[in-house]
């Protein structure tokens, strides 16, 4: 079997002759094909690919190999099968990439004496291997390879499903023929609109369905019609979805009957025990950047429109977990965070820092085009250094989010956007500039709020609290003098005004947690006996 590695480090896996393994894709030179040539390279991998065009004698070729994985088109798939399976070794593996599973594993095990095993990307050949990408895996008449190529596989990045080929068939009916064909049938309904007179009015969620519809329209027609006709449960499924489709509709009319369904299917996707963690939004935010840091492997990730319902959705129990901004080391504190925080009852119970940086990006290829750059007024002012240096004649539109900026300069045919270069990839947008902020020294500060503390045996390293004092001359000297005394590091204060009250001010300190928790104990009683009011917002761990 494979050898033992240390985690994160690629040792090539051993042919069943001895020496480094071979692998052969037939149909290589497609996209896919290129995309899993990469992936085994990198792993340090003997590849070698070949297509119809290559002149290639199959006889002479496949005995030689350990793995041959078949790279064509569904249509193509039982020919080239035929073809190569007989030559395959009785010790080797025989896989293929189609995305229906029973036919192709059918023909294989037909026209091999090999193991064989069907495999189905479960991505595209444009995704990337920071996108959480899996492959699913159908073994039919495997032994030793099943094993091998697991390893492999996540060795490389991959998430690994394991199912039967019917199980596989059945769920990607739904998953792939009725997601793509709803696709092309809401695109075609957009254009009997008149797709022109249409576009202003997309909305965020229906523009990611036309985007996905983009992507479908890449690619070769057939490939999607043999995706329905080989798949012998995709017909059910779309007669399924017409039926539900119908049946959704009239339970539109029923104001209990829709509620439900709602609650039916708000009961399925958001399960007890898993967690969600929410957001200001929309994708691309640097809030969304800083909860792709913090999340669990299982966490669901939630965009709001405004800090207070990030609060408010936490409090309310229809998330477990909120991220919020509170200082950045440029511009300094973010006001609406310490108000809302003085109000709710959630507690502080992670620190996330984060490194802002931002690029030029816009759905153009050529600089010289742009005429308008969008952005948030923080990155605009953060970066107007380089853009008055590089750009003196463009427009700067402020925007109030720089995901905001993103959409909009995805729609303009002379715009382009300053944002945070993840934000860039999640919409498709080409980098012009990277590194284009004024300071290097940018970071800005995340709290994440909860009612319940998390798990993982965190130990918290600082702690927050707000007080009110009386207006009496020397108050906050005699506030702050018992962490003096205790020896305890106050490492920022600051204030706002009291809403309700003028002239109040509301102070909010964090402090290192010292080892001795007795120092914290006795400066917190003396604060509470000098203060108004005094209230915890949370002892935490710092990410730093």
């Amino acid at each position: 079997m494979c050898e033992e590695v240390l985690p994160g480090v690629l040792v090539p896996l051993p042919r069943a002759q001895g020496g480094p393994m071979r692998i052969g894709i037939v149909g290589g030179t497609g996209k896919m094909g290129r995309w899993f040539e990469g992936f085994f390279k990198r792993q340090g991998l003997e590849v070698l690919v070949w297509d119809e065009t290559s002149g290639v004698d199959p006889g002479e070729v496949v005995p030689t190999l350990d793995v041959v994985l078949v790279s064509v088109p569904l249509s193509a798939a039982e020919g080239v099968i035929k073809e190569v399976g007989p030559h395959l070794r009785e010790d080797a593996l025989f896989m293929d990439l189609c995305s229906v599973k029973a036919l192709p594993i059918k023909w294989m095990l037909e026209a091999s004496r090999s193991e064989v095993i069907g495999a189905h990307p479960l991505f595209g050949p444009r995704d990337g291997l920071l996108d959480d990408l899996a492959i699913c895996l159908c073994p039919a008449r495997t032994k030793r390879w099943l094993e091998e190529m697991r390893l492999l596989f996540e060795r490389g990045g991959l998430k690994v499903v394991l199912s039967t080929p019917e199980e596989h068939d059945k769920a990607m009916a739904l998953v792939q023929a009725v997601h793509h064909l709803s696709n092309l049938v809401l695109g075609s309904m957009a254009i009997k609109f008149d797709l022109q007179r249409l576009s202003p009015f997309f909305t965020v969620g229906f523009r990611k369905r036309m985007g996905l519809l983009r992507g479908i329209l890449g690619d070769d027609p057939e490939m999607y019609r043999q995706m329905v006709l080989m798949n012998p449960w995709a017909q059910g499924s779309l007669e399924g979805f017409l039926e539900e489709f119908k049946r959704v509709v009239q339970l539109m009319e029923q104001k209990e009957g829709f509620h439900s369904l709602f609650r039916s299917l708000k009961d399925s996707f958001h399960p007890k025990g898993r967690p969600r963690l929410v957001y200001l939004g929309p994708e691309g935010t640097f809030s969304h950047l800083a909860a792709l840091r913090v999340k669990g492997e299982d966490w669901e990730l939630v965009p709001v429109l405004s800090l207070k319902e990030v609060f408010g959705v936490v409090e309310r129990g229809d998330a477990d977990y909120g991220i919020v901004p509170v200082e950045n080391s440029l511009e300094g504190m973010v006001n609406e965070t310490h108000d809302l925080l003085f109000e709710t009852s959630l507690k502080v119970l992670l620190e996330i820092s984060l490194e802002v940086s931002y690029v030029l990006a816009s759905p153009l290829g050529d600089p010289s085009r742009v005429r308008r750059i969008y952005s948030h007024w923080q990155a605009l002012a953060q970066c107007r250094r380089w853009l008055e240096a590089n750009y003196p004649q463009a427009e700067l539109i402020q925007t109030e989010s720089t995901a905001k900026a993103a959409l909009l300069a995805s729609k303009d045919g002379e715009g382009a956007a300053v944002l945070a270069p993840q934000a860039a990839r999640i919409y498709g947008l080409k980098v012009l500039s990277g590194s284009i902020e004024t300071a290097s020294d940018n970071v800005t500060r995340f709290f994440l709020m909860g009612k319940k503390p998390l798990g993982g045996g965190l130990h918290p390293k600082k702690a927050s609290l707000c007080f009110l004092l009386p207006h009496v001359p020397g108050t906050l000297h005699r506030a702050l003098e018992p962490f003096a005394r205790e020896g305890i590091n106050l490492t920022r204060i600051v204030s706002r005004p009291l809403k309700g009250s003028r002239w109040e001010y509301v102070f909010f300190v964090d402090l290192e947690v010292p080892e001795e928790r007795g120092k914290l104990e006795r400066a917190l009683e003396a604060l509470r006996e000098r203060a108004a009011l005094v209230k915890s917002l949370g002892e935490y761990e710092v990410w730093m």
